[in-house]
C-alpha cells in the first residue's frame, strides 16, 4: 500500500461531470464566494500575487493596510512617503524597505487610526482578525473608537451599519474580499453618497433571477437563485417582507453565495403566510418553526478507488463545507492512525435532483486513489442551514473499498 499524506482542506473543486448514478455538476470554491474578489479587482483594489488571487490566504496586518490604502486612494502616497528618520512603531528596524514605509506612513497619519496593539509596536506579519479589520473600516465610515463604539462592540456597531461577519472564522481573502465590497455600498456617517461613490468606485447592482423563496425557521429565509450571476448581489433594502394583513416585517440581513442567498429577518409566526417582494416579483412562502435537530452524516459510499458518495441529515451549506476540515482515513486496524495514512482530498461535486434542483445534503468527494481496506470519513466543522453544528456522535461513517 502506498501511504498518502495528510490533506488539510480548502476544497479546489474539479470542472468535470461526474459518471455516477447520481446526476451532479461542479462548483468551484472560487464560485462559491468570487464575485467580491472580482469586482474589486476590476476596480483595482484587489491585487493578488502574480496574476492570481488565492481567495482562501489569510491576511497579515500589513496586507490588509495597504488594501485600506488602496481603497482610499492613498498608495502612491504611501509609496512616496519619506520615512527615514521619522517617528514610527518600536519593531520597524529589522523589516524591509517597503514595511518600514508603510510604518512610517502609519504612524504619521494618526487619523487613519491603525493601531491594534497599546505597546506601540505593528507587528506586520501577524494575522490580522476580523473584528480589526471591521474596525478599521468602522473608521473609514466615520465611526470613530471611544466615540461611537468600543473595542467589545465593534461587532455590533458594524451590524448596525450594515457589516456582518463572523467573529471566530478565518479571516482570509474571500472575507476581506466581502467585506471591503460591502462597505462602497454603504454611506458614511455625516455625508449622503455611499462610499463607493465617494471615491469613484460606486457599486452597481443588477437584478438577480430568483427561483423560490422557502422558509428554513421563523428568523430565517432561503432564496434560491436561477442561475450563478457573479457580479449581481442582494441587499435587504431590495425587499418588502409582508404579511397576509399587509404588515411589514424587518429584513436584517442577507448572505449570498452564487447558488442561494440567506435571509435573515425578524421573529416570524410559525405557520403563517408570509410574501417577499423583490421588484416587481412576489413570492409567498410559509414560515416554519425553529428545526432542533443536529445534522449527522448518515451515507459514506465509494463509487470507485478514488470516488465516493456523502449524505447529511439536512441540508447543509455548502461554503461550511468547502471550509471545513475533512479527513479520509486508511484504519488498517489502528486506532490512533498516523498522519501519513490520511488520504488526500482533491475535489467535490454538488448532486442534482431529478426535477434539476440542487441536493444540499448530498455530495460527491474525490481523492487520491485509495488502495483496497477499511476507511473512515470525519466530518467534524459541518453546519447546517442554521449554523447548528453536526452531531459528534455522528460526524463520523466508515466504508470499505474493495478490488
Amino acid at each position: 500500500m502506498k501511504k498518502k499524506k495528510r490533506s488539510i482542506l480548502a476544497f479546489v473543486l474539479a470542472a468535470n461531470v461526474l459518471l455516477s448514478c447520481a446526476p451532479s455538476y461542479a462548483i468551484s470554491h472560487e464560485q462559491m464566494r468570487e464575485a467580491p474578489i472580482y469586482n474589486l479587482a476590476d476596480r483595482g483594489i484587489l491585487k493578488g500575487e502574480g496574476s492570481q488571487i488565492d481567495g482562501s490566504k489569510t491576511i497579515t496586518r500589513y496586507r490588509s493596510v495597504v488594501m485600506l490604502l488602496r481603497l482610499l486612494n492613498l498608495e502612491e502616497d504611501m509609496a512616496n512617503y519619506d520615512f527615514v528618520g521619522k517617528d514610527t512603531f518600536d519593531d520597524a528596524n529589522g523589516h524591509n524597505m517597503y514595511i518600514q514605509r508603510l510604518m512610517g506612513y502609519i504612524k504619521a497619519h494618526p487619523e487613519l487610526h491603525i493601531a491594534w496593539s497599546t505597546d506601540d509596536t505593528f507587528q506586520p506579519y501577524k494575522e490580522i482578525t476580523s473584528t480589526e479589520y471591521v474596525a478599521m473600516l468602522l473608521q473609514v465610515l466615520n465611526y470613530h473608537d471611544k466615540v461611537d463604539y468600543t473595542q467589545d462592540t465593534v461587532k455590533l456597531k458594524a451590524e448596525q451599519v450594515g457589516l456582518f461577519y463572523y467573529e471566530n472564522d478565518v479571516f482570509n481573502v474571500y472575507e476581506l474580499a466581502r467585506l471591503t465590497y460591502k462597505v462602497l455600498q454603504i454611506i458614511p456617517k455625516g455625508t449622503v453618497s455611499s462610499l463607493g461613490e465617494q471615491l469613484g468606485v460606486p457599486v452597481v447592482n443588477k437584478k438577480i433571477d430568483i427561483e423560490s423563496v422557502e422558509s428554513i425557521d421563523a428568523t430565517l429565509q432561503k432564496i434560491t437563485l436561477k442561475s450563478y450571476r457573479p457580479k449581481a448581489f442582494l441587499e435587504t433594502s431590495y425587499f418588502k417582507l409582508t404579511d397576509s394583513q399587509k404588515n411589514t416585517f424587518a429584513l436584517t440581513s442577507v448572505y449570498q453565495n452564487p447558488a442561494y442567498c440567506e435571509l435573515s429577518t425578524e421573529p416570524l409566526k410559525t405557520n403563517e403566510v408570509y410574501t417577499l417582494t423583490y421588484g416587481e416579483d412576489t413570492y409567498t412562502f410559509v414560515a416554519k418553526p425553529a428545526d432542533t435537530e443536529q445534522p449527522r452524516l448518515i451515507l459514506a459510499k465509494p463509487l470507485s478507488n478514488n470516488k465516493m458518495q456523502i449524505q447529511f441529515s439536512e441540508d447543509i451549506k455548502p461554503y461550511k463545507i468547502l471550509d471545513s476540515y475533512i479527513e479520509v482515513i486508511k484504519l488498517d486496524g489502528m486506532t490512533n492512525v498516523p498522519d501519513d495514512y490520511k488520504v488526500d482530498i482533491t475535489a467535490m461535486n454538488l448532486v442534482m435532483n431529478e426535477d434539476g434542483s440542487t441536493d444540499w445534503s448530498t455530495y460527491i468527494i474525490h481523492t487520491t486513489r485509495q488502495e483496497p481496506g477499511e476507511y473512515r470519513i470525519h466530518v467534524p466543522h459541518i453546519k447546517d442551514l442554521t449554523n447548528k453544528p453536526i452531531d459528534t456522535e455522528h460526524s463520523k461513517a466508515p466504508y470499505s473499498i474493495i478490488q
